[in-house]
């Protein structure tokens, strides 16, 4: 995995593999069948939102959660279905276009447990707007005390959501049967 402090080859990755990954598998020709394609900004800029709504012409985002959030239960979300999303993104998305589609593929490939806490296969989908996650109330919001004076571009605030609180495109869970 690419380390998530290093923003610049985080961004780089992301367009290069997950991206085009969401798009093959949930857009046009996929499971959802979206109107969606990568941004064809991206080519120039990479910071620039990922996705283009082809029906409307409005650039969206996509939001890839891999890797569990173990202890959001500190912040009470339940960890299968935590995600984070940057509070200055959100702040930006809003200045910049009043608003954004987001969607958040939440995607963890295998049963795990760490810190005591099970987390199991599962994938999903997920949509939302920039407005709507700003005005969910008593959103909890975890500060990563490294990033504080980050020069990488990194913002120390993050909200921790519950993906249940987002309207669901697509849920996969195979059975928790077989705790292997």
């Amino acid at each position: 995995g690419t380390n998530s402090e290093d923003k610049n080859a985080y961004c780089e990755q992301s367009s290069k593999i997950t991206e085009p990954l969401f798009v093959e598998r949930f857009g046009v020709g996929g499971i959802l069948n979206l109107p969606i394609i990568i941004n064809p900004k991206k080519k120039e800029n990479k910071f620039v939102l990922d996705l283009l709504n082809t029906s409307n012409g409005k650039e969206m985002d996509v939001k890839v959660e891999e890797t569990p959030f173990y202890t959001a239960y500190k912040y009470k979300v339940d960890p299968q279905y935590a995600y984070t999303i940057n509070v200055y993104d959100i702040d930006s998305y809003i200045k910049k276009y009043q608003d954004v589609g987001i969607f958040v593929w939440l995607n963890f490939k295998e049963n795990t447990n760490k810190f005591g806490v099970s987390i199991y296969k599962m994938e999903g989908v997920y949509y939302t707007t920039a407005l709507k996650i700003q005005n969910m109330p008593d959103k909890p919001i975890r500060t990563i005390e490294r990033r504080i004076d980050d020069q990488n571009g990194n913002k120390p605030d993050s909200y921790v959501l519950d993906v249940r609180d987002l309207i669901c495109l697509y849920f996969c869970r195979p059975s928790s049967v077989n705790k292997s």
